[in-house]
Order: C-alpha cells, then structure tokens, then sequence
C-alpha cells in the first residue's frame, strides 16, 4: 500500500469522525428540540387553564383572581416563574409561565439548558349581545356627606364603561331625578343632557334617558380601540357632565328604562336595567312611593327585562312616604331586593347593606354610603353580562 493510499485513509477517517460528531450533534439536536416542543405544549396548556380559572373572579376579585390562576398553575406542574397579572380592562387576566429545561444532547455544542416561555390571557365575554340601561341616582343627597361621594359613583360608572366590550355589550344612560333637555352640556360635554329639571318628576321637557339622546339604539362607541374612554362619545361626555339635584323617584326612570329597551333594543339582544339609589323613594306624590317603584319593576320584568339593583346607602333609610301596603315603614334593602330579578325562581334575598349581599349570587347589591362602589357597579354588571371565560391570546 503507497503512502498516499494511507493518507487518503487518515483524511476519510477524519472527515467520518467529523461527520459522526456532527451527525449526533444535530440528532441530540432534533431529540431536545422534540423535548422543547413538548414542554412548551404542556405549558401553553397550565396558561391557558390558568387563565380561564383566574377570569372566573374578574372584575369584581382581582387578588381572587390572582390566587386561583397560580394554584391551576401549580397544580399543573408549575410552582414557580409563573406570574398572573389583571390588566387594566379588569376583566382580562394574563398569565406567562417561564422555565428552565436541561438538554440532554444539546449540551455536547454548549447548550446545557433552554429557556421557555409560554402566556394566555383570558377573558369573561358575554354568550349573548347585551343591551342595557344603567340608571343614576344624582339626587341631592347624593352631595352627602361631600361632594366626593357623587363622584365615586361617576368614577364607578366610568369603570363599567371600560370594562364593557363594544363588540357585544351595549349601554344607555338613565337618571333619577330627570333632565332638562332645554339646557345641555357646554364646553367640551356640549350636546349631553347631564344637568337636572327643576321638576322632580317628569314633564314636558325633561326626560329620564339621558344618553344616547335624542333616543337611539344603545350605544357602543364608549371605549377607543386601546380600551381608554372615548372622550367623544355622548355617553362619557353625559358622565362627564351630570350634576346633582332632585328628590327621589324610583319608579318612573324604571318605567322609561322599559319603554326604552322595548323600543330601541336589538332583536335577540338580552336586555337589563341596573338601578342604583341611596335611599328610599319619596316621589310621584299620590302614590306609595316605594310600592310605586316596585310595581315599575315588576312591569320590566313582565317584559323580560332582567332587573338589578344597586344600594349605596347610610344609617336607615326607609320607605316612610308610604301610609300602607308592603312598604309602610320599611327599610329600603326590602323594596330592593323586591324590585330585583328573581334567579331561576328565587327571589333575591335582603341581607341588609352588608358584605354579604354582594356574594349571596342574587340580583341585589349594596355597598355603604362612603365606600368603594366601583366594586359593585362591575359585579353587577358582569352578572347582568352573565359572561363565560375565554382565552383571547
């Protein structure tokens, strides 16, 4: 055999050798890159259930919310790099899981380990549209015990504005007491009917639906396409613009409310009124004030309206403008309670203005006078939405 023969070989087995190591390479390559795959499908899967679990709780329980989205996390497997977080919408929930996975082969070129990353974001979105009427209480007394407390309720509303989805859920805007259609908004709320009637009642001139108005379909235009409020909506700018006066008739903006969601609701819409008060009614004269408002209810409701109502009151507040009937002297968590929709044949229960009443799952909610009621604006209406969880990304 010529040396050159013997070359010839030495230089083959240096290239076989070369071949072999980079064959294995890209075959240790391909079987931790199988691994990574199937890492990364179990956890898309612990995201996307976690996600789910932890929308369940929003808007109304965030830290709630937080908690059981790691624990489903946990329970598949990842104890730690998870992280939950509600985004500003309050009804979207984000969870990212990051971990670290050894390679087998890969650390042969210097790979030891690989980094992973995998997040869901989940959602509450309602099965069905949604037109509704949430009803203002911008009576006088709802200056006390300052000026502060009839913004938290405009603070409350603005919540609900952001947590609504446009593409599905729509909303007007009613007040107790009426407007005056002949003295709009100025400034930049010019043409939204915020400022209140010198009648307590309603009248040639006022009215009670507030926005959209003139009277329309519901109105959807009150989020900008980041989520933020759009400033230019008239349902915001009526927000925007309402001031306080007026003494306390609460069946007559229910009965408009109907009127108008009969009217102006979109066919195979489900369709709700939320009414929220801090005390008991006082008005139209020559009725029972209370089983006045009760009756109005109970028409919406006739009408497949679903009915909930929201207390925001102090101390007792009792219906003492009725001389007879059920209400005679009661307290004002009674006649909400009644107004409220019953739940597959239940009807909602007066736990009083107590914690309690806004985890009891019936249509009546409350919160003190003074309190946070943002709260309870978007619990009630997430239960008004009767929305579902859903991965969104």
């Amino acid at each position: 055999m010529s040396i050159g023969a013997r070359d010839e070989r030495g230089v083959v087995a240096v290239w076989v050798a070369i071949c072999i190591v980079v064959f294995f390479a890209f075959a240790g390559w391909a079987v931790d890159f199988s691994h990574w795959n199937n890492e990364k499908a179990n956890m898309q899967k612990a995201a996307d259930a976690a996600a789910l679990a932890g929308a369940v709780y929003l808007p109304d329980n965030p830290s709630a919310a937080i908690a059981a989205a790691k624990d489903l996390a946990r329970q598949n497997g990842y104890s730690s790099g998870v992280s939950a977080t509600v985004l500003s919408s309050q009804n979207q929930i984000k969870v990212a899981i990051n971990t670290s996975v050894k390679n087998s082969f890969s650390q042969v070129i210097g790979f030891g380990t690989a980094n992973l990353h995998r997040h869901a974001v989940g959602e509450y979105e309602s099965p069905q549209p949604l037109d509704f009427v949430l009803i203002i209480d911008r009576t006088g007394s709802m200056n006390t015990p300052s000026p502060a407390t009839f913004q938290s309720v405009k603070d409350a509303t603005y919540a609900v504005l952001k947590y609504l989805s446009p593409k599905n859920e729509s909303i007007a805007i009613g007040v107790l007491g009426p407007s005056n259609l002949a003295t709009p908004c100025g400034g930049v709320n010019a043409g939204a009917y915020g400022l209140p009637s010198s009648s307590d009642v309603g009248a040639p001139g006022n009215t009670w639906m507030v926005a959209p108005y003139p009277l329309a379909k519901p109105a959807n235009d009150y989020q900008n396409t980041d989520g933020s409020l759009n400033q230019s909506s008239q349902v915001v700018r009526t927000i925007n613009c309402l001031a306080t006066a007026n003494r306390t008739d609460l069946g007559d903006p229910i009965a408009a409310a109907t009127s108008y969601l009969d009217t102006y609701g979109r066919p195979g819409a489900k369709k709700g009124i939320i009414m929220m008060t801090d005390g008991a009614a006082n008005l139209p004269g020559g009725t029972q004030p209370c089983s006045y408002a009760n009756d109005k209810a109970a028409g919406a409701k006739a009408a497949g309206i679903q009915v909930l109502t929201i207390g925001f009151l102090s101390g007792s507040n009792q219906c003492n403008y009725d001389t007879s009937g059920t209400f005679r002297n009661a307290e004002v968590t009674k006649l909400l309670a009644s107004m409220a929709s019953p739940i597959k044949g239940v009807a909602a229960h007066d736990d009083g203005c107590t914690d309690f009443e806004n985890s009891d799952g019936d249509n009546f909610f409350c919160q003190p006078k003074g309190g946070d009621i943002s709260k309870v604006f978007l619990a009630a209406v997430a239960q008004l939405a009767g929305r579902l969880p859903r991965i969104v990304q």
